[in-house]
């Protein structure tokens, strides 16, 4: 999962920050994996289907709405995945990496 931001401080300048979490799986149980996979698939087939109605009735909320629901989704099932790998099924602990990155980028 990456989030992060670019600001364009003067047309030849851009900074960025960024922030990257890394999950890797000890060892994979394919039918938990596959549950978890549905479960999380499902809801966001459900959000999908939410953000298109919010679009056919307010059609300039809709981008910014699909941004603040999709990316809090992802981010809950990574909080959730903190302690089962395979939530909501038990299983172990994945081993999890955590980076922030800063830059600056010069435009000629």
């Amino acid at each position: 999962m990456v989030g992060g931001i670019l600001l364009q401080i003067f047309p030849m300048m851009t900074l960025r920050a960024d922030y990257e979490r890394q999950i890797i799986f000890p060892r994979l149980s394919f039918w938990k994996f596959t549950g978890s996979y549905a479960v999380e698939m499902i809801g966001e087939e459900m959000l999908d289907s939410f953000v298109k109605e919010i679009v056919r009735s307010s059609p300039n909320t809709g981008p910014i709405v699909n941004f603040i629901l999709k990316n809090g989704y992802a981010y809950a099932f990574y909080e959730l995945r903190k302690e089962k790998m395979h939530w909501p099924f038990t299983s172990t602990e994945p081993l999890m990496y955590n980076s922030y990155k800063v830059g600056m980028t010069f435009t000629f």
